[in-house]
């Protein structure tokens, strides 16, 4: 690199010139800074990585969610700790399935919290995901219309 500080990878991204072990020490840290949870699968549906926030959403063990684990696993796990209902077979098959584009997925119930599932295929197979608590947005989506003729109301209101 010109100044020593920054170089360029194959994929064209300006990326820091520090140690690996820096480097992923930065990126971890950014990961578990999300609010979103975050697992990263490969082409062989094995967890890569996930953020402390996935664990902490679905009252996981890390013992068992760490890289190398199936998402089979995982989501059996879940079914064991009450944040999946359904066929963890089924539910495997079609994420495998469909992840050759990017989705959004319907919104999952896990503790009476609502989880939106986002997925995005990965270079090289695998895919990431991010898992958002949509919770509160619902609950205003909800009470909206009902507060939709006070709003009207006062609009009208104020025009006369």
């Amino acid at each position: 690199a010109e100044d020593g500080i920054r170089d360029r990878d194959v994929t064209g991204v300006q990326t820091c010139a520090l140690p690996i072990w820096k480097r992923d020490l930065q990126l971890r840290t950014a990961i578990n800074n999300m609010s979103q949870g975050l697992p990263l699968f490969d082409a062989d549906a094995r967890m890569v990585i996930c953020n402390r926030r996935y664990i902490e959403m679905y009252g996981l063990s890390p013992d068992i969610v760490k890289p190398g684990c199936s998402m089979r696993d995982i989501i059996q796990h879940r079914k064991a700790t009450g944040s999946f209902q359904g066929d963890v077979e089924a539910y495997c098959a079609e994420t495998i399935e469909t992840l050759t584009v990017r989705r959004t997925s319907m919104v999952h119930k896990s503790h009476d919290r609502s989880i939106q599932i986002s997925s995005t295929p990965v270079p090289g197979g695998g895919w990431v995901a991010t898992h958002e608590d949509i919770t509160e947005l619902r609950k205003r989506e909800q009470i909206l219309p009902d507060l939709q003729p006070v709003i009207l109301l006062r609009v009208e209101a104020g025009n006369g």
